[in-house]
């Protein structure tokens, strides 16, 4: 089994969830305080997480699609985390 797929837990959900995570590091140049606001203007959630070496905003549109989105800070600790990532053009 490869190593990415030890974290993960495959089930059978047989009643629908309201969320729906979305998996996609986006970086923007917006600072936490203006995702927040955004996010309290519209009644959207907006959590800062540590994602064990870098953070992300888990940024939940309509408080049902999640994007993972990473602020100018934060996508330095990304790119960081995943050094060849920074080389990629």
């Amino acid at each position: 089994m490869p190593r990415f797929l030890r974290a993960v837990k495959f089930q059978n959900n047989h009643q629908t969830s309201k969320f729906f995570p979305f998996h996609a590091a986006i970086s923007v140049d917006s600072n936490i305080e203006e995702l927040e606001e955004i996010g309290m203007k519209e009644g959207w959630l907006v959590k800062i997480c540590d994602r064990g070496g870098f953070h992300v905003v888990e940024f939940w549109i309509e408080n049902k699609l999640m994007l993972e989105l990473l602020t100018p800070e934060f996508t330095h600790e990304y790119l960081d985390f995943f050094p060849t990532l920074a080389t990629v053009e």
